[in-house]
């Protein structure tokens, strides 16, 4: 994976898992915060209901085939004046059946049972027990999400049961849309700020790197161009420190290679002289004389040779006396040949 790409996927991901963490934890706050909420006003509700002159006692007589009593009416329309607040009401009796409820006699009589109930036995047994209780959200037949609320007569048996919009779960959906699209807004401008900075450090970097290819191929006379930013532009300037460098070695080899072909030279130009002037000589003495010149000038050829190679080697610096006069006496015998062989 290429820099650029690494380096928007880090900042992608960490743009996502941040707003993500970060949604879900407001997400699930908000969430228990509105169901206590709201739990606190089912029982409310159910205990204010309770309270508005709803007595225990006043039903204890009702039986069934008593819902054309004063008592009953009296109740039922009271239960259904509270329809502006709670879809339905009911009082149930100990046995978890219908005493008087919001609806029409003839739709819920006394003594009629109410299976919807069947799932909240553990939710009235502990109003019977606290005083009152509260269920889960639910769907309610409309789709709508609704929740009960039970609250416990002074007999301690009968029960007012009331079933409450629970619609704060649809702004908590609402909310949870809109962290969704939050995260994919939170990706894209990551992506887009992370191509922006990986391109700002990635494009120096690809010039810089083809630089760098140029100076491996030798290609030397045209200088590195600065870049901005601290550190790229102080690998900039390194890598032109480097390429003057490199020049300012090559001018250093190049005059080291001329001063060896100088030295060369010398003894070469030597070895020529004296063998010229052995081979026109008919004297044996001087022959051999020259003959040992031309052999001294190939010795010192040697030298020269073993002390380039000694200087490409690694080698410790030794600091000695040295003798001068050999090389001196060995110049002057050169320079006297040479003007041996000159015409006059």
């Amino acid at each position: 994976m290429s820099l650029r790409r690494r380096f928007i996927f880090v900042m992608v991901t960490f743009a996502v898992g941040l707003t993500a963490a970060g949604g879900f934890m407001a997400w699930r706050e908000a969430g228990r915060a509105m169901t206590a909420e709201l739990d606190r006003r089912a029982r409310w509700v159910a205990r204010a209901g309770a309270d508005i002159g709803l007595i225990a006692s006043s039903f204890s007589g009702l039986l069934p085939g008593f819902e054309d009593t004063r008592t009953w009416e009296a109740t039922h329309e009271r239960l259904r004046q509270l329809k502006s607040i709670v879809p339905e009401s009911y009082i149930l009796s100990a046995d978890n059946t219908a005493l008087v409820t919001s609806f029409p006699a003839d739709s819920i009589p006394i003594g009629a049972p109410l299976p919807q109930f069947e799932l909240y036995r553990a939710e009235l047994e502990e109003a019977r027990l606290v005083g009152d209780a509260s269920s889960f959200p639910f769907r309610g037949e409309d789709d709508r999400r609704v929740q009960w609320g039970f609250a416990v007569l002074e007999d301690g048996e009968t029960v007012f049961a009331v079933l409450m919009p629970a619609d704060h779960l649809e702004p908590l959906e609402t909310l949870q849309n809109n962290l969704l699209l939050g995260s994919i807004a939170a990706a894209v401008l990551a992506a887009i700020l992370a191509a922006v900075l990986a391109g700002s450090v990635v494009r120096p970097m690809e010039r810089l790197s083809r630089v760098a290819i140029r100076i491996q191929r030798g290609h030397l006379d045209k200088p590195v161009a600065a870049e901005g930013g601290h550190e790229v532009g102080r690998l900039a300037r390194a890598m032109e420190r480097m390429r003057v460098g490199i020049l300012e070695r090559d001018d250093q080899l190049r005059l080291m290679l001329a001063q060896v072909a100088h030295e060369i030279r010398n003894p070469l130009g030597g070895v020529e002289l004296f063998a010229a002037a052995a081979a026109e000589t008919e004297e044996p003495v001087e022959r051999a004389r020259l003959i040992a010149r031309v052999r001294s000038e190939v010795a010192a050829l040697n030298d020269i040779i073993n002390d380039f190679l000694s200087y490409a080697r690694p080698m410790s610096p030794a600091e000695g006396a040295s003798d001068v006069r050999g090389p001196i006496r060995e110049a002057v015998e050169l320079v006297e040949a040479e003007l041996d062989v000159l015409p006059l």
